[in-house]
């Protein structure tokens, strides 16, 4: 008798261990893509948590720089109307004329301690 055809244990053996080999490969394979879907979920929280927190970071700084430039513009005005009130010259119509060279002091007269 020719146990290789007669639908004999060693095809059953061969078929069983591939049918076991392949379900593992695809566990396998799947808990490779899930353990990687769901770390790169978490990856992409952290990512979001930390853009988040830099969006609100970033305006609190822009409040803050708004609100000085807000103090600096009032500055300016109240510095633009304080100089606005001084009164300015008014222009001469004619040319200031020349004034007299001075004159030398006389120094005859006076003694001075050291002679």
């Amino acid at each position: 008798m020719n146990y290789s055809t007669a639908g004999g244990g060693r095809r059953k053996i061969r078929r069983a261990s591939k049918i076991i080999g392949t379900v593992c490969a695809a566990a396998l394979v799947g808990l490779y893509v899930l353990g990687a879907t769901l770390g790169s979920d978490s990856e992409q929280r952290q990512k979001i948590s930390r853009a988040v927190e830099e969006n609100n970071q970033l305006r609190s700084e822009l409040t803050a720089k708004d609100e000085r430039i807000n103090e600096l513009e009032e500055e300016v005005r109240q510095l633009k109307a304080e100089l606005e009130a001084i009164p300015t010259p008014a222009p001469t119509p004619y040319q200031p004329e020349p004034t007299a060279e001075p004159a030398p002091a006389e120094t005859e007269s006076i003694n001075s301690p050291r002679e």
